[in-house]
């Protein structure tokens, strides 16, 4: 198995690193906050609007930076859907309709519209920094490990994925269970695809290469294994 403890020390220690540096920059945001909107515009009406959001622009920076990383760890430990799900989610159940009810029905402007979108951007950091906490390490190391040829064990054997929700699966491994035939509900629901009425030899390239990258080979794909 891989690092384990080595690989969440960086991950914490990516997160607090982005912490601490949001924060700097936050601050020097809110020290120089009566200067910035002069090198923006010198229209004062847009002076005046940007003054206003320097304050949650700031909070949001902060913020933002934490769930950034927390997106990475999650892309670098094969779990980019996840990431995409959780932006695209909170995106159009947060933040679009906050932008719409600020701006159509409240009538607040640009400080409306940033607000929505801070409050957008800390509901993602925070499924994205639960998922990453509550990450199964040894799992996901089992699985990087298997995806780049190296075994998952003394006996060579590649990781289950049996444990793993449709929502949960890598990338590669969601790949191949489409390839082979599964979809959502017959994953859920534990029933097999066509494919699996099929001896190895009878398999396409494809589909042979997608029971592989699931952790099969042909002894395990025949049912022959004691």
């Amino acid at each position: 198995m891989g690092a384990v403890p080595t690989a969440k020390l960086a991950a914490y220690k990516g997160l607090w690193i982005c912490f601490f540096w949001g924060v700097l920059v936050t601050t020097v945001f809110l020290i120089f906050a009566d200067d910035i909107p002069g090198l923006l515009t010198k229209n004062p009406v847009l002076h005046q609007m940007v003054a206003k959001n320097i304050p949650v622009i700031s909070v949001a920076n902060m913020i933002s930076g934490i769930g950034i990383m927390a997106d990475q760890i999650l892309d670098v430990q094969n779990r980019a859907v996840l990431a995409t799900k959780i932006g695209l989610v909170v995106f159009l159940f947060v933040t679009l309709p906050l932008g719409a009810l600020s701006s159509l029905v409240l009538d607040l402007n640009l400080e409306g519209l940033t607000a929505s979108i801070s409050i957008g951007a800390a509901a993602a950091s925070a499924l994205s920094l639960y998922a990453t906490i509550n990450s199964n390490w040894e799992r996901i190391s089992q699985d990087v490990l298997s995806i780049h040829g190296y075994s998952g064990g003394s006996s060579g054997e590649l990781s289950s994925v049996d444990d793993y929700d449709w929502c949960e699966l890598p990338s590669e491994k969601l790949l191949a269970a489409k390839v082979l035939g599964y979809n959502e509900r017959l994953w859920e629901s534990g029933e097999e695809p066509r494919s699996s009425e099929k001896d190895w030899n009878e398999l396409s390239v494809d589909e042979r290469r997608a029971a592989m990258t699931l952790g099969y080979n042909e002894t395990k794909w025949n049912g022959d294994e004691q």
